[in-house]
Formats: C-alpha cells, structure tokens, sequence
C-alpha cells in the first residue's frame, strides 16, 4: 500500500502598494502538480492586484493526494491633492490642505507634517506634500503659491500756479488697473485743483 502525502505552504500574507506586486511561492515536499485560483499551474505565481486578494493553491502529488493553503495580499492605496495653485500678494498668506484617501502621516516640503500648512512666501514657491498610509505607501502631490508684488510711485510733490495744471503718472512695476482717488481709473491723470491737494 502506497501512502501519498502532500503539503504546501505558501509563506505568511503580504502587503504590497498599489501597482506593486508580489511573487508566491508554493513549497511543498511532494506536489507533482499545482492549481491556483487565478488558473495558474505553475509553482511560482506573480500577482499585482488592485484590491486586497486572496490566493490559494492545491497541490497534488504523484499519488493523487491534494494540500490546500492559501495566503491574502493586502493593497494598500495611498493618494493627495494639495489642491489648486494660489495667488496672493507680497505679505499676504495661503493655506494648503492635503486632501488624502488612506493617508495618516503628512510630510510637506517645508518641513510641517501636519495636514494643513499656512505659509507666506516672499516669492513665489511650490509646496509638495508626501502622504504615507498605514501600510507605508505613499503618495505626493504639489501645489504652487504665486506671490504677485505690485509697487507704484507717482513722482515727487509738484507746485502749479492757480490755474495751471499738473501731470501725475502712477508708474508701476506691475501694474494692470488703476484707481485714483479722483474716481479715475487711467495710468495717467491731468488736475488743476484749486487748492492744495492729494493724488
């Protein structure tokens, strides 16, 4: 009497990241033969799931015995969005906010790793943020803070005679739309006040 006795094992559960993969390996002392529920027939399979899976192989040895085991890849699916770029003015500030799917640990390139960072650049800066989940995954977005810095000079204090009347020119560095406290709203304003007076 002939005495058949399979086994397999194929090590301890696994967790990968999302678009890794992992290779399982069955070991067994007398298959002959293996079947996977993915269809694999080989003693090696390599897998990369989107989802947490599990496989499971059976192992049949020359005399018809079959061993079942099985093990569970765990996915893991970090993901961030700092959100959309910003703009302020010199002096002003913005606030990024990590929006994360799994995330747990925040590490921003300015060194904060809380979810949020409020920050007041003196140029224009990219701020990225690298988000790692409880499997170790990771995952890094970026967002740009572009610090606009507007200045205006309207020349020295002129004197006119009563009647006359002065030129004042807003010359700026960056200057796109003008509001004078005349009510216009042209780069260039001609006055004749009849007193002393500010533009």
């Amino acid at each position: 009497v002939t005495v058949g006795s399979a086994n397999v094992n194929v090590g301890p559960d696994q967790t990968i990241c999302l678009g890794d993969n992992v290779t399982v390996v069955a070991n067994s002392n007398a298959g002959v033969f293996f079947a996977w529920n993915t269809g694999a027939t080989t003693q090696t399979i390599i897998v990369s799931p989107n989802t947490t899976s599990v496989y499971s192989v059976t192992v049949t040895d020359a005399n018809g015995c079959t061993a079942t085991d099985a093990m569970t890849v765990t996915v893991g699916s970090a993901s961030v969005n700092a959100g959309p770029d910003q703009v302020i003015c010199l002096g002003e500030s913005a606030t990024a906010t990590a929006n994360s799917v799994g995330g747990s640990f925040y590490q921003w390139s300015n060194g904060a790793t809380t979810q949020s960072i409020t920050v007041a650049p003196g140029a224009t800066t990219i701020y990225s943020v690298t988000v790692t989940d409880v499997n170790g995954c990771t995952a890094t977005d970026a967002m740009t803070v572009t610090v606009g810095n507007a200045t205006v000079n309207v020349g020295p204090d002129q004197t006119i005679c009563l009647g006359d009347n002065a030129t004042v020119v807003a010359n700026s560095n960056a200057g796109v739309s003008y509001q004078w406290n005349t009510g216009a709203t042209t780069q260039t304003i001609i006055v004749s006040p009849n007193t002393t007076s500010v533009y």
